[in-house]
């Protein structure tokens, strides 16, 4: 074989090498940015979620509040009235809040494909019963237990998420595992060449 000859299939070796590596690392950068935006788009439904969590709750206070007052007020008083559309208010943001806190669930489901995660959620559903009507009609210690239970649910909604979204960083599809594994030659050879 002569020395052209040599020298054609060394560069044409070259090329295709290059050429293989060069898909290689897109593929592989490509893969990387899939799993940042996958990681971000899970960590705003996680969000999403916490922020009609809480929103849900605040309605809730406020809706027992408002019934409360509505109920303390006399019927024949002029400030009744007033009390009544209140309250009618607080009903409409509580059920507001309620279908934000389902779509957002609904949400987060959708977007993290976790059994745990779904039963997790179960933990967070919200207070549709009892315990809302005998913070309405019950004495101030019950609303005030009511208050506290309601804070600690939402403080543990809050752990709940930031441990979601810190175990969501260091996780990797095992595709693109194998894809850092298989480019890290040819990216190793690369960083060879180009530094001289």
């Amino acid at each position: 074989m002569s020395w052209d000859e040599i020298i054609g299939l060394t560069i044409t070796a070259a090329l295709i090498g290059g050429a293989v590596g060069a898909a290689l690392a897109a593929l592989a950068w490509r893969c990387g940015v899939a799993l940042v935006e996958r990681r971000e788009h899970t960590r705003q439904a996680f969000a999403r979620w916490l922020a009609a969590r809480l929103t849900f709750s605040r309605a809730s206070a406020s809706f027992v509040a408002a019934f409360r007052t509505l109920a303390a007020e006399r019927r024949d008083s002029p400030q009744f009235r007033l009390r009544m559309e209140e309250a009618q208010r607080a009903r409409v943001s509580w059920s507001e809040a309620l279908r934000g806190l389902d779509l957002a669930k609904a949400m987060l489901l959708t977007s993290v494909h976790d059994p745990a995660i779904d039963r997790r959620l179960g933990e967070y559903e919200p207070d549709l019963g009892e315990s809302l009507r005998d913070a309405v009609a019950g004495d101030s210690k019950g609303v005030e237990k009511w208050l506290y239970e309601l804070r600690a649910a939402d403080q543990r909604a809050l752990d709940f998420v930031r441990g979601a979204t810190a175990s969501t960083q260091g996780k990797q599809s095992i595709r693109c595992k194998r894809w850092a594994h298989l480019t890290t030659p040819i990216r190793n050879i690369v960083d060879r060449w180009s530094r001289g």
